[in-house]
């Protein structure tokens, strides 16, 4: 399952676009899960050039990012994103807290460690978006 089928299925008006780039699926949808049924709409991209490539062409509200991936990594997707989406927020995830500071430092809005996203991504993203 991804995370389209995921929010398909809850039936709820999306209020806004999160991208989630990552490079496990896996991860990607466990995102989706949480934030679907809060009534966001969940897109995916495997790394940061996707990522790119994916904001060039369609509207998003917030960007949530692995840090270490393949390809275009979280950094280089935080300052890609700095300089040319300077309005839409960024919530950079890691599995290795040594990565966070860097990427806040950077223009991450917010931080969350991996082993945390259950219980925290929620609250997160509605303090990244300004809610």
């Amino acid at each position: 399952m991804n995370a389209e089928q995921i929010c398909k299925e809850n039936t709820s008006a999306a209020l806004l676009t999160v991208l989630v780039v990552d490079d496990d699926s896996r991860f990607r949808c466990l995102i989706a899960s949480i934030l679907c049924p809060a009534g966001y709409r969940v897109d995916e991209a495997a790394d940061g050039m996707d990522a790119i490539m994916y904001a060039n062409k369609h509207q998003i509200d917030l960007l949530i990012t692995d840090l270490v991936m393949p390809n275009t990594e979280g950094i280089e997707t935080i300052r890609y994103f700095s300089k040319h989406f300077p309005t839409i927020p960024v919530v950079a995830v890691s599995g290795s807290r040594s990565f966070l500071q860097p990427a806040k430092a950077l223009g991450a809005v917010a931080t969350i460690d991996k082993t945390s996203v259950v219980e925290h991504l929620l609250g997160v993203v509605q303090h990244a978006i300004g809610k």
